[in-house]
Formats: structure tokens, sequence, C-alpha cells
């Protein structure tokens, strides 16, 4: 039998029901992901389609999950990875931006990773 609640309720019905806890052997709580652990998924997950994320667009990456967490609604790394894809497809959209970049050799780094910017992942709210 598995029950699952808020950390909080599961301490508050256990205490209430102190002969159950005898027919459970394990308990787990399982937190939701900080901000920094996602942006370390989304930074890996970047990594592995072959691209990189500079440091100002990590410091918007991460200012755009720290938007989405409520109490109501915890960022996934699905989430995460979906905003990195996102960042993927804009960057990745033909521009005169995108042109100049390739030509002046910004867009790609030493070893030929796309570079994933600021405006990758902040022109949602254009």
């Amino acid at each position: 039998m598995i029950l699952t609640d808020t950390k909080s309720a599961m301490d508050h019905f256990l205490s209430q029901q102190a002969g159950i806890r005898e027919n459970f052997t394990i308990r787990i709580d399982v937190l939701p992901l900080s901000d920094d652990e996602l942006v370390r998924i989304a930074t890996h997950y970047a990594k592995r389609q072959d691209c990189v994320i500079d440091d100002m667009a990590v410091l918007a990456l991460h200012t755009r999950i720290s938007s989405q967490q409520t109490p109501e609604h915890r960022v996934t790394s699905a989430e995460a990875r979906a905003m990195v894809d996102e960042a993927i497809g804009f960057a990745s959209k033909k521009s005169f931006a995108h042109l100049w970049d390739s030509i002046a050799h910004r867009r790609y780094d030493s070893d030929d990773r796309l570079i994933l910017r600021e405006k990758d992942f902040t022109h949602y709210s254009l």
C-alpha cells in the first residue's frame, strides 16, 4: 500500500493513527527540485543537445524558472528541459542577427556547440 500526500499532512495522519505506522516498512518524502537543481538539469540537458548556455542565459533561465515556481505549481525537470528546447528553437531560427553572429564567430563555441544566450530564454516576454 502506498499513501501519498504532503509531508505535513502525512505527519499529522501518522500521529493520529499511531498503529498504522507498524504496517509500513519505509517512508519516502519526495521534495520538489530547487531552482538551482533545475538549472543544473537544464544545463546538462543543453550539453546533451550539443548546446552550451552562457552565463547571462543561466541567469535568465534561473529567473524564468523562479518566476514559474509557486506553492501551487512546482516546476518539473521536464518543464526545465522544455525551456531549453524552446531556447534552442529560438536560437536556431534564421535571422540577420544569427547570420551576423555566425560570421563574427559568436554563435558557436570552440567545441562547435550552439551558444544559447539570454535573449533565447527571454524572447517569450517580448
